[in-house]
């Protein structure tokens, strides 16, 4: 039980040590986001768009700010983004209800640079891609992998949404983001720019020099500076939005360690408490073999024999159980298999380690038996 639960809890260890170590495409520290959504009966496309043009200026020119943008779904947050059908321009159609789906987020020409998001190849959007410009989009890089294996994404045109007439021009390629869990598989993404698309909720990303909660009344003051009646929700920093996505695997984590670290206590315990005994049962048959012509050393490894003897039942049982129960962990595990072998290897080579010392101190004792005074006792 010692060893299932050490095991467990080094498997989540090491996944949580690579989330935090991990590429997520985007910036976690200095970024505050928050919500604005405006009333749909009082702001139609137009107004839309010029609302967040003017409040987007006005945070950038706040004292601290360093880069500010928009998206109607934030990476990280989850909420996810829409997903929809694509067909590529140029191929046979994808049969209808066959076809591949992406997920779909809307973009300001500054969100990427606010949020660390790279450009990989081509261009991001700019004030030129608006509703009178040729219709843009940007991909991923797994979409373009997926999309497009050998060839050159930019320039290739797609259609969004089944019955789609319109198509959309590929003009850049941006970094891979984790934008749902942290632990999921990166899915072919498009983004489109807010120009083309504009929505009556979206979400601020303002990048800062200083601590971003910092910024938080000062940002919201410029929403309420523009129209006090459209409610400002969801203001957080990047990274409490990470800490929270990461909380429950923390939590796992600390509690499987907390109790392994017990297990193994009981299990060194239980083990030294089980070689003393025996010792204490079998000390006339020490003082008779000491007495015979035994060393100290043969007794030693006659006790430390034993001892390791049942660690080794003990540590094949675990690894068993371990190999069978760890695969209930495959789900909150990034970067690490359920039977990651290093991790079976240097658990099982540590709780026999520790087993071999709870045995060595009996072992030792019976080493020090004067035979004739256990003789006498008997």
């Amino acid at each position: 039980m010692s060893l299932v639960l050490l095991i467990s809890a080094a498997l989540l260890i090491r996944s949580l040590v690579g989330l935090l170590r991990s590429d997520l495409g985007i910036r976690t520290e200095k970024v505050l986001t928050m919500e604005a959504a405006l009333p749909r009966d009082r702001y139609n496309k137009a107004d839309q768009l010029d609302f967040y043009a003017r409040l987007l200026s006005r945070v950038e020119s706040l004292p601290g700010v360093v880069e500010a943008g928009a998206t109607d779904s934030v990476p990280i947050s989850g909420r996810g983004a829409s997903s929809t059908a694509i067909q590529i321009v140029g191929r046979a159609d994808f049969q209808k209800g066959k076809e591949p789906t992406v997920e779909r987020r809307v973009a300001t020409p500054g969100y990427f640079n606010a949020i660390g998001t790279a450009l990989r190849r081509g261009r991001l959007f700019t004030e030129r891609d608006d509703a009178n410009a040729p219709r843009v989009v940007l991909t991923n890089e797994t979409m373009a992998k997926r999309s497009f294996p050998g060839q050159e994404p930019i320039g290739q045109r797609l259609r969004l949404g089944e019955g789609a007439n319109s198509t959309l021009e590929i003009i850049g390629v941006v970094a891979d983001v984790r934008n749902e869990d942290l632990t999921d598989e990166i899915d072919p993404t498009v983004y489109l720019p807010y120009s083309q698309n504009p929505l009556s909720t979206m979400n601020m990303i303002i990048h800062t020099s200083q601590e971003p909660g910092l910024l938080a009344a000062a940002a919201r003051d410029e929403v309420r500076a523009l129209d006090r009646s459209v409610p400002v929700s969801q203001v957080k920093t990047l990274s409490r939005m990470i800490d929270e996505r990461l909380s429950p695997k923390r939590l796992l984590t600390y509690m499987l360690a907390g109790f392994a670290g017990i297990a193994l206590l009981m299990a060194s315990v239980g083990l030294y408490g089980v070689m003393s005994y025996m010792v204490v049962q079998r000390t006339r048959e020490i003082g008779i073999r000491m007495a015979v012509g035994a060393r100290a050393g043969d007794v030693s490894k006659l006790i430390v024999g034993r001892g390791l003897k049942l660690t080794m039942i003990g540590v094949t049982l675990g690894l068993i159980g371990a190999a069978v129960s760890t695969r209930a962990l495959s789900y909150f595990l990034f970067g690490v298999t359920a039977t990651d072998p290093l991790t079976f290897a240097g658990i099982a080579m540590l709780l026999s380690g520790i087993a071999l010392a709870a045995s060595y101190l009996p072992a030792r004792r019976a080493a020090r038996v004067d035979p004739m005074a256990a003789l006498r006792h008997e």
